[in-house]
């Protein structure tokens, strides 16, 4: 986090040395989270303020063990985070929605197939999941698909208007 300045507020030490990290941040400024994929499983933790210590972390259950780097956002005024994890032995992705406060649970998402890249709209009432082939848009309160479309490539990328109701996918 910076001080606006482009100077340093705090910075996080990545003691763990882990495989991939990705990153998101509130548009706000109130939140950025990082989530870390090692062979120990995937964690998401959260940051606000000027510490580096952070606010909260959530893991992922054993099973998880990879966190694409465009499988995680945060809504614009920090309350909602989305991320996403992969159960190779289900095989299973899990997409789920955090309090940005707390960190804790609120709901869950399931797919078969592998997401590449997740978005939240401004609110974090609706969210955009790539599966593969496919973008499904989803209603955060009930995980429940709205529409969904097919996308080019491998759809690894995927943007949601801020009021939810325009979304664009595709990619390779």
């Amino acid at each position: 986090q910076t001080s606006g300045t482009g100077v340093p507020v705090y910075e996080y030490n990545l003691a763990s040395n882990p495989d991939i990290v990705a990153v998101a941040s509130a548009e706000n400024g109130s939140l950025g989270v990082l989530v870390e994929q090692s062979a120990a499983g995937v964690v998401v933790r959260g940051f606000g303020g000027a510490s580096s210590t952070p606010l909260w972390t959530y893991n992922f259950s054993a099973n998880i063990k990879a966190s694409p780097i465009r499988a995680v956002d945060v809504n614009a005024d920090g309350s909602r985070v989305l991320v996403g994890g992969w159960d190779s032995t289900t095989p299973e992705m899990q997409v789920v929605l955090l309090d940005g406060a707390t960190g804790v649970e609120l709901i869950r998402y399931t797919s078969a197939t592998f997401s590449l890249a997740v978005e939240l709209s401004a609110s974090g009432a609706r969210a955009v999941v790539t599966q593969s082939a496919t973008a499904v848009v989803l209603d955060t309160s009930t995980m429940t698909s709205i529409f969904s479309f097919s996308v080019s490539g491998s759809g690894g990328h995927a943007r949601i208007a801020a009021d939810g109701r325009t979304v664009a996918a595709g990619g390779f």
